[in-house]
């Protein structure tokens, strides 16, 4: 048995098989007729090349983890945030197990992607949509986004709210897991993520914030390819003269607490609750939980990292196993 940081017990993982591949992107010849010349090593042999040349980008990196003893009835793809990266299900800052252990040691085969654009996925900077600068968070930023905790994080009028659940030492080891990202990319990664889906017969989509979005919009084109959604606090819905797509879609939305306490958060959550309103008139099926309502106290935006991301992935997994999709 191994041990995290925390010196608490980790099980093994007993793996039939793992890799990797990557779906999307672009083949494009740039119109930009200049040289580069480029050293790759420290001290080494400088290369040359012609930029009007034919380039590969703009894929998206994705993992998969195929257990032993498989109870899944479908791959369960796991579809991060934004900001961040497939590593925020990996392990937590603190270094516990994150998502992607549990639900392997569950019997899930999981897919853990990096969307286009973040981690060991790919893009180029001589091109659309990367010509522009990325967004960066400041350090600020995800405090007051996420509702880690009140005052105004910049202002140094600040404090993490008293019974958080994330792990409030290891602040700037999540502060490290951030990534740039391009707002433009949305019809990229909407075109890896389809393809990702349409490569199995159905599977199970787990999308956190800008994840969740994407899993709706995916929903909508091909519906039949997925036969659940977790959304956990998604950032925005899908389209609603799309929603009866959705219809045959069991959908489990998930939110933190503390959303009163951010006009950004409430606002979302009622545009997000238009969209289901509009499935369930259409004959859908939504739980959406709000997990101070089932007596989880002191959750952010951030479910998957927090101390008590193994209870809440417990509550997730029962829910797929009412759903029929768990042995």
């Amino acid at each position: 048995m191994s041990e995290d940081k925390n010196n608490s017990k980790v099980k093994p993982l007993h793996l039939k098989s793992m890799g990797s591949f990557n779906v999307g992107g672009l083949k494009r010849k740039l119109p930009r007729d200049e040289e580069l010349k480029v050293t790759l090593t420290h001290g080494g042999e400088p290369l040359k090349f012609n930029l009007r040349q034919t380039f590969h980008s703009g894929s998206m990196y994705v993992q998969y983890f195929v257990p032993l003893n498989e109870r899944g009835r479908c791959p369960l793809l796991l579809w991060h945030g934004g900001g961040l990266t497939g590593a925020c299900f990996e392990d937590t800052p603190d270094g516990r197990p994150g998502w992607l252990n549990y639900f392997i040691q569950k019997g899930w085969t999981v897919f853990n992607s990096d969307a286009v654009e973040r981690g060991r996925s790919g893009w180029m900077p001589y091109d659309e949509p990367f010509t522009d600068m990325p967004f960066y968070f400041p350090e600020y930023f995800p405090f007051e986004l996420w509702r880690l905790g009140n005052g105004r994080y910049k202002e140094m009028d600040w404090s993490f709210y008293n019974d958080s659940q994330f792990p409030i030492e290891y602040y700037d080891e999540l502060l490290k897991r951030l990534v740039p990202s391009w707002a433009n990319s949305y019809p990229l990664t909407l075109q890896a993520y389809k393809e990702l889906v349409d490569r199995e017969d159905e599977s199970v989509i787990l999308g956190h914030s800008q994840g969740a979005s994407f899993a709706f919009r995916i929903a909508e084109l091909i519906p039949e390819k997925v036969k659940a959604i977790v959304a956990i606090e998604p950032g925005a819905g899908g389209d609603l003269e799309n929603a009866k797509r959705l219809k045959n879609i069991p959908i489990l939305s998930v939110y933190g607490d503390y959303i009163k306490n951010s006009d950004r958060w409430t606002k979302i959550c009622a545009k997000t609750k238009d969209y289901y309103d509009e499935i369930r008139k259409n004959g859908g099926k939504v739980d959406s939980i709000f997990l101070p309502d089932i007596g989880y106290n002191g959750n952010s935006h951030l479910l998957m990292i927090e101390k008590n991301n193994k209870e809440i992935g417990d509550y997730i997994n029962n829910w797929l196993k009412e759903q029929g999709l768990y042995n």
